[in-house]
């Protein structure tokens, strides 16, 4: 486990005699960690939070908001103890913003106001400007450097059948609700205008997920630069779809079907390529 010993050992608190910049960084997690164990804490035990969103909406924010808090808070806070000191522990905190971004422009955009709503934009507009800062500081040029004796060609298929395959499957999911007349099952058991997972995945992440595929195969730095954020993403989310999936089954608001299992699957897979992509890596 030599990625282990070389990013998390020994445990210490980050240097505050170093730079400025990774000062703000680390300060800038530490609120966001804080602001969102407030909105998880509260989607999960304060019922009036989502009791104006559908059954089904609502009981996938409670399962969104206990991996959240449970991996994506855990992992932001000691990803951001070691941005002075390991390229490793920026790539993973990359991905835990990408995730809370992602995470929060569905819950400011595609849940009724409330007493959260400001809790959701802070959390949203401070991410995204935060992992922009990390992305600036980051010497793309020297990437490929750090990764010359890694394989990436495996990291590289997976992400891009990774994307190819949610594309088409949103694709065809809209296509046949356009051809039918009938609005897609999740929208209508949302309750909402549109399915906003459409939305988020065709426009940004799915392409991203594609360009960054393309370029770490080509060894280009956005690849490097983009792969091990979109790798720690896809486990996070992963996890999160697996716990919404179960709660909706539970609650006999989903028919049982397999979507845990290959989503569990996916998951295991991300975490794997993740450690492959950075054990062997070369720290600056």
């Amino acid at each position: 486990m030599d990625i282990c010993t070389n990013l998390f050992s020994p445990f210490k608190r980050i240097n505050m005699s170093s730079n400025i910049s990774t000062r703000i960084l680390f300060y800038s997690s530490f609120i966001i960690a804080v602001l969102v164990s407030v909105a998880c804490t509260g989607g999960i035990m304060l019922p009036g939070i989502y009791y104006k969103e559908s059954v089904s909406w609502a009981t996938q924010g409670i399962g969104q908001d206990i991996v959240t808090l449970g991996l994506a808070v855990p992992a932001l806070l000691f990803s951001a103890l070691y941005l002075g000191r390991s390229l490793r522990a920026k790539l993973v905190w990359m991905g835990v913003l990408t995730y809370l971004i992602y995470s929060y422009l569905l819950y400011a955009f595609y849940i009724h106001f409330g007493v959260m709503f400001p809790v959701y934009i802070a959390i949203l507009g401070l991410s995204f400007y935060t992992l922009l800062a990390g992305i600036s500081k980051i010497d793309k040029s020297k990437l490929p450097q750090s990764f010359v004796g890694v394989k990436t060609m495996p990291v590289a298929a997976f992400l891009f059948l990774f994307a190819f395959l949610f594309s088409a499957l949103w694709i065809t999911d809209i296509a046949q609700s356009i051809f039918s007349g009938i609005a897609p099952e999740s929208v209508m058991e949302a309750e909402l205008p549109v399915n906003p997972v459409h939305v988020l995945d065709l426009s940004f992440l799915l392409p991203g997920m594609m360009l960054t595929a393309v370029f770490l195969w080509k060894r280009k730095p956005l690849g490097f630069l983009f792969a091990s954020a979109m790798l720690t993403f896809s486990a996070l989310m992963g996890s999160a779809i697996i716990l919404m999936q179960y709660l909706l089954e539970n609650k006999g608001v989903s028919e049982p079907s397999p979507v845990g299992t290959i989503m569990g699957i996916m998951v295991l897979i991300s975490v794997y390529l993740l450690y492959y992509l950075l054990k062997d890596m070369e720290e600056p």
